[in-house]
């Protein structure tokens, strides 16, 4: 009886001095900022953005747009949007998309992988376009306090 009391002393000792735990797995991070806002004509939009990160480096983001629309145009706007979302979606890394979300609302979700975006042919593809947007597909080499930060001065709620 003494051995095994002995043994199951040492034992106790032990597993917290050798370090025996379970591995633990490192997980992306992620960031979701939000922000509301109407145009000059009253339209309400709202932005949601979730960015996936690692070690302060950013992988992923999904930004998500829905807008209140003329139920009339939703269609319309789906069908020439899905044409040029067709070329764009061409690109590793990158893929647009229209969802309607209701009959007044629709939205337009923009998924980006940084270890995959080749933005010289995002640039090519959007030409002149590509300038109003650089900043979103070059976000891979910014850090996530910095990004929250910059996202929190134009109005986004992040956590």
């Amino acid at each position: 009886m003494k051995k095994i009391l002995c043994i199951l002393i040492i034992l106790l000792v032990l597993i917290p001095i050798t370090g025996c735990k379970k591995e633990q797995k490192t997980n992306d991070n992620v960031l979701t900022c939000t922000k509301k806002e109407k145009d000059k004509s009253g339209k309400k939009t709202s932005n949601t953005l979730t960015i996936t990160y690692d070690n302060e480096k950013i992988s992923k983001l999904k930004s998500t747009t829905v807008s209140k629309m003329d139920p009339t145009t939703i269609n319309l706007t789906m069908s020439i949007g899905g044409k040029v979302f067709e070329e764009m979606n061409k690109i590793d890394g990158l893929n647009m998309k229209y969802q309607k979300v209701s009959k007044k609302k629709l939205g337009l979700v923009v998924e980006i992988d940084y270890t995959k975006i080749d933005t010289k042919k995002i640039k090519e593809k959007l030409g002149k376009l590509y300038d109003e947007d650089a900043k979103l597909y070059n976000l891979q080499d910014t850090s996530i306090d910095d990004l929250e930060e910059e996202l929190e001065k134009e109005g986004y709620s992040c956590k």
